[in-house]
C-alpha cells in the first residue's frame, strides 16, 4: 500500500483547529465570572461587599464634565443608539460596495 502525504494545511485550516477550543475557553471563563459575581451579589460578600465604599469614593470625586461624558457614553450603548449606528453603518457599507 502506497503512503500518501497529507496536504499542506493553510492558515484557515490552522486557525480553525484552535478557534473552537479558544471560543469554548472564553465562554467557560465568562460563565465562571458570571457565577462568581452572581454568588457575591446574592450573599452580599466578595466583590459586592466593596460596592458601597467604591460608590462613595466615585461620588466624592465626580466632576460635572465627566458625568456628562459618562452619560453620553452610556446612551451611545443604548438600544436606540445602537440601532441607529447599525443602520448608518449598513447604509455606508452598501454604498461602498457599489
Amino acid at each position: 500500500m502506497a503512503h500518501t502525504a497529507s496536504p499542506v494545511q493553510g492558515p484557515a485550516a490552522q486557525r480553525s483547529r484552535w478557534l473552537a477550543p479558544a471560543l469554548g475557553l472564553g465562554a467557560l471563563t465568562a460563565l465562571i465570572a458570571f457565577a462568581v459575581l452572581a454568588d457575591g451579589a446574592m450573599e452580599g460578600d466578595d466583590l459586592s461587599a466593596y460596592d458601597p465604599s467604591v460608590t462613595s469614593w466615585m461620588v466624592a470625586w465626580r466632576r460635572g464634565w465627566l458625568t456628562g461624558a459618562a452619560w453620553v457614553a452610556t446612551h451611545l450603548g443604548g438600544a436606540m443608539s445602537l440601532a441607529v449606528i447599525t443602520l448608518v453603518a449598513a447604509v455606508l457599507f452598501l454604498r461602498a460596495g457599489r
